[in-house]
């Protein structure tokens, strides 16, 4: 399910940037159906239950949530390690020590 939103999500940027492009979102969310063992049927159906039973499915999404800021929290960290420390850290750490 995860992953199916995520591809949602994508799908739903490519739409917005190229619809040629977004033609080709049934193939994203087939290549993720495939490699779990689902077809487009069951995941129809799944939506469909999960659909008349929305406090189920809003236990998915705070799960996918929780994955996604997970996500964003360990690109965020390594970003910041790559990031130089901007001019103001520079100038402080230039001066000279006065006894």
């Amino acid at each position: 399910m995860y992953q199916a939103l995520v591809a949602n999500g994508i799908a739903v940027e490519v739409d917005s940037i190229s619809s040629a492009i977004a033609e080709r979102r049934l193939d994203l969310y087939s290549g993720i159906y495939q490699a779990h063992g689902y077809t487009q049927a069951q995941m129809d159906s799944t939506l469909r239950y999960y659909s008349q039973h929305p406090e189920e499915l809003d236990k998915i999404l705070d799960h996918v949530v929780a994955q996604i800021q997970e996500q964003m929290a360990q690109l965020n960290a390594l970003d910041s390690v790559k990031t130089p420390p901007d001019s103001t850290a520079l100038e402080l750490t230039s001066l000279p020590v006065l006894n």
